[in-house]
């Protein structure tokens, strides 16, 4: 499995807004780094040793100057040399690395600002002044400029710095001529830009730190330094609450949450009090965990007609999914391997990279949501569906879905799903399209091979087509699910009473960020060589014991049964 979901997620819509602000567009961006690329060839002292995207970035943080990213790239080469402790022997993993982040919380947040501009905050100081060693913090600093060379795409910062637990201690240990090198290094190698930079929380100690801030930065950007008293919610006058942590006031999420996924760069992260809580509303721990694990383990190595091809964090998933019935996990081993049989076409070659994959693509968004809800409920969401019917084609989101589905055994840590549905653009088309066999082998999937559990799906933007749709849901569903349909009409905000804004994209009247920052993002995560292996691992019919039974639940050799919900 390789993770390659992006934890920036830039739109299509946020560049185009950061070219038109800069008064730039795509024919003058090429124009300019051709013309910087040739320039660099001709510098005898510097390496030619940067790709396109780099320079446009640095052209964008230049304000399209030809002259500073002349400086910028000269400076991003020789600024080595002179702050060689910022800026060398970057090892992520180092020991002085991984200690300072036990002691600060740095984060970049993953939406920009209305405005176009990055957050980055500063939290969770650890009142031990003596552990916090400033260098390592610069260093850390500069490895987030260097990833947002080539993944960012905005006009400039915003940085927050939460001064809860800071104390004399930290100041005084503060080094005035750290702060003014990672100043050179800010404007100077990678060109950013400071719109502000915003003291929160900020007490008696403020006065001792200010005069450090006005002794170490340049007399322009005193004049964006702001200060925030502990209660106070100005710093909303500034920042809009979905790019700021709960923490802190924002809606974006957990800092554990967002600190885990810039380190990491993965899309979906579990914090340890979201296990912890799905733990405890299952009623299970570690250890429990561990021993049904082993004794799961050592069924599957029983069973001759199924593979021993899955790890323990699968089986982990399995039993968290059903609820900790071993039963049922025995039920969801056999069908995760059996099912391929009977469901080829949503189980079998799913070539994420292929041409049909990204077909469909291009004529509806499906995502899943980063952010759990309160109660531990991950979030997917189906919408932007093409109006001409006849691109949509079905069976391919089928497929899409258990891929998702299968990196979620994997990767997720939930109570279950919420799905939402957009049917904005849904029309007859698309209904007379729609394949109830289709929606109960779904059904089926979903339920019995990765054992998830639906809390609820949700029709938002329902209008007079609702009427046939739900026919469709009531012929094709269990009628236990059946009643965990809702519908919302457009303009509604009744969905909000089942899901919370922060985990619904903003088209659809949530504070997540746009859908395109989502669509698709968890089938990033894996490459299609790791979802083709798994066709490689299926049950052997020949081999199945005789009183084995669990197939005559789910129909692999015979009539179809209708599946209960837990």
């Amino acid at each position: 499995m390789t993770d390659t979901g992006k934890y920036f997620a830039i739109t299509a819509e946020e560049v185009a807004y950061v070219r038109k602000q800069l008064g730039t567009n795509e024919e003058d961006i090429k124009t300019a780094v051709t013309s910087l690329r040739e320039w660099l060839r001709l510098q005898p002292h510097l390496p030619d040793a940067v790709d396109d995207s780099l320079i446009e970035r640095m052209y964008i943080n230049c304000k399209c100057s030809m002259e500073r990213v002349k400086l910028g790239l000269d400076a991003y080469f020789s600024l080595k040399n002179r702050i060689p402790e910022f800026l060398m022997n970057r090892d992520a993993r180092g020991t002085d690395i991984q200690f300072a982040m036990e002691h600060i919380k740095m984060m970049t947040m993953p939406r920009l600002t209305k405005d176009a501009y990055r957050v980055h905050v500063i939290t969770a100081v650890d009142e031990d002044s003596m552990n916090i060693i400033w260098a390592p913090y610069g260093k850390i600093l500069s490895i987030a400029m260097e990833v947002m060379f080539v993944e960012d795409y905005s006009i400039g910062d915003v940085c927050i710095i939460d001064m809860a637990n800071v104390n004399a201690g930290h100041v005084v240990r503060a080094d005035i001529n750290i702060i003014r090198n990672l100043e050179l290094c800010y404007k100077t190698a990678y060109c950013r830009r400071l719109k502000g930079l915003h003291f929160v929380n900020a007490s008696k100690i403020m006065d001792s730190a200010m005069k450090i801030v006005k002794m170490a930065l340049s007399e322009k950007l005193q004049k964006r330094v702001f200060v925030h008293l502990p209660g106070s919610t100005s710093l909303f006058d500034h920042v809009q609450r979905d790019c700021l942590p709960d923490e802190l006031g924002g809606t974006a999420g957990p800092v554990d949450k967002l600190a885990s996924m810039a380190d990491t760069g993965k899309y979906l992260v579990i914090t340890p009090e979201e296990v912890a809580y799905v733990r405890k509303q299952l009623g299970t721990n570690e250890d429990d965990i561990k021993t049904a694990v082993t004794s799961l383990r050592e069924w599957l190595r029983m069973q001759p007609h199924l593979p021993d091809a899955v790890d323990d964090s699968l089986i982990e998933r399995m039993y968290i999914n059903s609820k900790c019935s071993m039963e049922k996990v025995k039920l969801g081993l056999d069908a995760y391997f059996s099912l391929k049989h009977r469901f080829p076409e949503l189980l079998m070659n799913r070539d994420i990279e292929g041409s049909d994959f990204q077909f469909a693509k291009k004529h509806l968004k499906m995502m899943v949501m980063p952010r759990l809800t309160k109660d531990a409920y991950r979030v997917h969401v189906l919408t932007a569906v093409d109006e001409d019917s006849t691109n949509v084609i079905w069976p391919l989101y089928g497929k899409i879905l258990t891929t998702r589905l299968e990196i979620m055994l994997v990767e997720d840590y939930s109570l279950g799903d919420v799905g939402i549905i957009d049917l904005a653009n849904v029309n007859a088309g698309h209904i007379v399209r729609a394949d109830i066999n289709l929606v109960r082998n779904i059904e089926v999937c979903y339920q019995t091979a990765y054992r998830r559990q639906l809390k609820g799906l949700h029709l938002v933007n329902a209008s007079k087509i609702i009427h046939s749709v739900m026919k469709i849901v009531k012929m094709a569903l269990s009628e236990k699910l059946q009643k965990r349909v809702f519908a919302h009409l457009p303009g509604s905000t009744t969905l909000f009473d089942y899901v919370q804004p922060d985990c619904v994209p903003d088209e659809l009247g949530g504070t997540a960020g746009p859908a395109d920052n989502f669509a698709y993002k968890v089938r990033e995560m894996v490459n299609s060589e790791w979802l083709l292996e798994k066709d490689k691992y299926m049950s052997d019919e020949s081999k199945r014991p005789a009183d084995n039974h669990y197939c005559d639940i789910y129909g692999i050799a015979g009539s179809f049964k209708k599946l209960s919900v837990d």
